[in-house]
């Protein structure tokens, strides 16, 4: 007898001995020797497991352990197991008791039989036992799958004997089957013929060789004797298949045979055409090897933009090596490409930032535009270029040029008006000298139109202004708008009006100690608070001191000596009702 360890695991929480927690229990149960078994109760929080004795038990701490007990042949081998379950504060609970008879395993070597198939046929092996058990095939699976529990079919690779294990665990029941199959030689068949290509109209017959002697063949136009009639075939591919019988095994071989007439060969349907420039090769006839024409000109590829609007007829003429002749046509139009879109903007390409911009086109069945909008018009707010795809659902599509359109950056200026020496606008009281710039400082787009004070100019410069408050309005060529304003000023009317301050018009600062100081006379010396200013005929400040005291020698601002001649004086003060204003000439002789 051949021993055997076989491992098996099996649960009984259906059957037996896998409990709720809900009470004690006292169970008595049946186990092969050495097969692994389980055995517990459901695991619940908040519990402890301890079970008595421990001795081959998988987990002694858990609510299920497994068991593996070997029995020496001893009948009445029993083993007791008890689980004691505890609360949290340690107390008894519940006691499970189980009772495990341990049995001794049965080993059978059974021949099972035997089988005679035909090469890549199947064989099917049945359980000669019925009860529960489990079939295992040896050698591996690859060569058999399971019909049922205790039904195998598997594929013989070669003639031999196969080895399978039967077990039954409940009953400790094992068997070695011995199959063994006989897997039958192959036949070997030729088949051959001496052509393979036919014209339908053909009278011949042709002999197909073949062997061994004694088969059958099958196949359309071919006789009991292995003869091929061409004219009884028809037209299209034939497979001739020749097979032979040895028992209930068998072997064949298989040719094919070709008869062309108006069913064998096909020309595929061609679809339309766009007008425009493109090399379409020919390929939509069947078999390969005929002859296109289109127009009855003979082609192979063809350019769509050489033919002319309208239908066009493709002939395929297939003949073959034995110039049996097939022809067949289809009919194909060209569709003219569409006119090149135009785009429109509204209300133009240029403008300023933050305006929306309407781009359209002509009308026509279907758009696509290079942001993948669909309509006829589509809105942009970006800088850009843009452009739209007419489409024909025959792929005939054209498309327009790029069309830009430019988002002007907002328009900031500078209104300025030089200044003369004075320091004023104006270059003496009545003079209409002035003069305003304008400057671009960030953004816009030539040329700008420049509304100043209501007249309306491209100029960025104006000459010969009077006095006065300025207003300019400037807008480029994108729309962008804005404006600045400036002040022109002239000098004042000057007369010496004082009747309160007395302005001498002349002195002598030549260091002989006589009149070399400009001495103005204060009657009431409420004047100490005051500004004294002193200009040249050029209107360019020479002189100036602020609580004027009488100490001016006729010297400029940097110290230098002014040259002889007449200048300019005003006196101001808080107590005078108006600058005092006067003439000064400078004498050194």
């Amino acid at each position: 007898m051949r021993s055997i360890n076989l491992y098996v695991t099996l649960i009984f929480c259906i059957a037996i001995n896998c409990f709720a927690f809900s009470s004690n229990t006292d169970t008595t149960l049946y186990a092969c020797s050495s097969i692994s078994q389980e055995i517990g109760v459901n695991n619940q929080s908040g519990f402890s497991y301890a079970w008595l004795p421990t001795t081959n038990l998988s987990h002694p701490d858990s609510s299920f352990s497994s068991f593996n007990l070997v029995n020496n042949n001893n009948p009445n081998y029993q083993v007791v197991y008890t689980l004691r379950v505890n609360d949290a504060s340690g107390a008894l609970v519940e006691t499970h008791i189980y009772r495990v008879n341990v049995r001794t395993a049965v080993i059978f070597n059974s021949p099972l039989g035997s089988d005679e198939i035909c090469p890549g046929d199947t064989s099917i092996l049945v359980s000669p036992y019925f009860l529960p058990q489990i079939l295992t095939a040896i050698p591996p699976e690859n060569y058999a799958y399971f019909e049922s529990d205790s039904t195998y079919r598997f594929w013989p690779i070669d003639t031999t004997n196969y080895l399978f294990i039967l077990a039954d665990t409940a009953a400790c029941f094992f068997d070695y089957l011995t199959y063994n199959v006989n897997v039958k030689s192959t036949i070997p068949i030729t088949l051959t013929a001496s052509d393979t290509l036919f014209c339908s109209s053909s009278t011949d017959t042709m002999q197909l060789g073949f062997s061994p002697a004694g088969g059958i063949f099958t196949g359309a136009g071919i006789g009991q004797f292995g003869e091929f009639i061409c004219a009884n075939a028809g037209g299209g591919y034939h497979e001739i298949v020749y097979q032979i019988y040895q028992g209930n095994c068998s072997s064949s071989a298989s040719i094919y045979l070709t008869v062309i007439d108006d069913s064998f060969v096909r020309l595929d349907a061609l679809p339309n055409f766009c007008q425009k420039d493109t090399l379409i090769e020919l390929s939509n006839g069947f078999p390969a090897g005929g002859n296109y024409y289109i127009d009855d000109v003979p082609v192979s590829i063809f350019n769509p933009a050489l033919l002319l609007e309208g239908e066009h007829i493709l002939k395929y003429k297939y003949s073959g090596d034995l110039n049996c002749e097939v022809l067949k046509s289809v009919i194909f139009f060209i569709v003219p490409l569409p006119n090149k879109p135009i785009i429109t903007a509204s209300p133009s390409s240029l403008v300023c930032e933050g305006t929306s911009v309407q781009l359209s086109t002509d009308f026509f069945p279907d758009y696509v535009w290079s942001t993948g909008a669909t309509s006829q018009s589509i809105t942009v707010n970006q800088s850009g270029m843009y452009a739209v795809t007419f489409i024909r659902n025959i792929g005939c599509t054209i498309t327009s040029d790029s069309f830009s359109v430019t988002m002007s950056p907002a328009l900031t200026v500078n209104v300025t008006s030089p200044q003369y020496n004075s320091g004023l606008e104006i270059s003496e009281f009545g003079a209409n000298d002035g003069r305003i710039e304008i400057f671009i400082e960030t953004g816009g787009f030539a040329p700008y139109t420049v509304i100043l004070n209501g007249d309306t100019s491209q100029s960025l410069v104006y000459d010969q202004l009077s006095p006065g408050n300025y207003m300019a309005y400037i807008q480029d060529s994108a729309g962008c708008f804005t404006s600045d304003s400036v002040v022109i000023r002239e000098p004042p009317f000057f007369e010496v009006t004082s009747k309160t301050v007395i302005l001498p018009n002349a002195f002598t600062p030549n260091g002989d100690g006589i009149n070399d100081f400009y001495v103005i006379k204060d009657p009431n010396s409420k004047f100490r608070i005051n500004t004294f200013q002193v200009w040249d005929i050029a209107r360019q400040l020479v002189y100036s001191a602020k609580n004027y005291a009488n100490t001016w020698d006729g010297k400029d601002l940097n110290g230098n000596r002014l040259l002889t001649g007449t200048y300019f004086a005003v006196f101001t003060s808080p107590g005078l009702n108006e600058p005092a204003k006067t003439f000064i000439d400078i004498r050194y002789e």
